[in-house]
């Protein structure tokens, strides 16, 4: 599988943080309830601290892991993916941090499926071979997004049945039809 890492990582980032992320302003007026539940509670939120996919908007689709590698198919060429700033691409013995790198849909859905099930057949779930944890997969037009979270749906059963809890992998998605 061909990775290429991009020399204009930040004009991609910047478009995409523009695109698909909310503003401190617009995180304060959707995310209302969540602040005040944390003030309450004595907790300090630092939204520049934050994920990028805890700062998008809650409107966003919820595909599960095996839908959300389905989309990601259906897509045809190249896609753009990149990860939060201080995690890791590995290729080829180099490693990548801050990067925006360009592959094949279909391959990059599959190296998604196999690098992170294989994380949990070793019990180290956020260790991945290649991949980070966190990753976000964009069409060049940025009309289609995905996301693949380090988070699962079923984190009870991490330990009895962690096959099942990493098919339980968090994802959202933009700019999808989905049927259920």
């Amino acid at each position: 599988m061909k990775i290429e890492i991009m020399t204009n990582k930040n004009e991609i980032r910047e478009a995409f943080t523009k695109k698909f992320l909310l503003t401190w302003e617009e995180f304060q007026i959707e995310y209302r309830d969540f602040l005040d539940r944390m003030k309450e509670k004595n907790h300090e939120f630092h939204f520049e601290n934050a994920l990028m996919w805890d700062k998008m908007p809650k409107t966003y689709q919820t595909p599960t892991f095996s839908e959300a590698l389905e989309l990601l198919k259906k897509l045809r060429g190249e896609v753009y993916f990149i990860a939060e700033a201080n995690e890791e691409l590995r290729i080829d013995k180099k490693t990548y941090s801050n990067f925006t790198a360009k592959a094949n849909a279909a391959e990059l859905a599959d190296l998604i499926e196999g690098d992170w099930y294989e994380s949990w057949k070793a019990e180290d779930y956020l260790y991945l071979e290649t991949l980070p944890p966190d990753l976000y997969v964009f069409d060049a037009e940025m009309k289609h997004m995905l996301v693949f979270t380090h988070e699962n749906d079923l984190w009870e059963s991490e330990l009895t049945e962690p096959m099942k809890a990493a098919a339980a992998r968090v994802c959202l998605a933009y700019g999808f039809t989905q049927e259920r």
